[in-house]
């Protein structure tokens, strides 16, 4: 197991997501749809969309890799589309983004049961 493995296998991130099977790059489209334990609340509805279309990383949380698509809620399920607009090429920063949400939701106590994603075009 590498080192960024090591570092990322903490939250579980490795059992729902090991690795792309497509090219991350500049203009990429791609869609993730995740599921959880158990029914989102109000407060998720509120917040998820802004923390979806928000999200970044990096030492001062400065890098904007994605622009959010879609992003659609159902009763278990988000599901979003994103464009990838900035690209690390040592990154993979789609997992980057499911170790941050998997944090949230598993200390929430509603963790993700399922990570899907697929790539749409680029």
């Amino acid at each position: 197991m590498s080192g960024q493995n090591q570092d990322t296998n903490w939250i579980g991130v490795e059992q729902y997501y090991p690795a792309t099977l497509f090219e991350l790059k500049k203009g990429t489209r791609y869609s993730l749809l995740l599921t959880f334990q158990n029914p989102l609340k109000k407060e998720d509805e509120l917040v998820l969309p802004s923390f979806l279309s928000n999200w970044t990383y990096g030492e001062n949380r400065f890098i904007k890799p994605f622009k959010l698509l879609k992003c659609d809620l159902g009763l278990q399920t988000v599901y979003v589309e994103y464009e990838i607009v900035r690209k690390n090429r040592n990154l993979d920063e789609i997992k980057l983004l499911l170790i941050d949400f998997l944090a949230v939701y598993e200390v929430s106590g509603n963790p993700i049961v399922d990570v899907e994603d697929e790539h749409i075009t680029g």
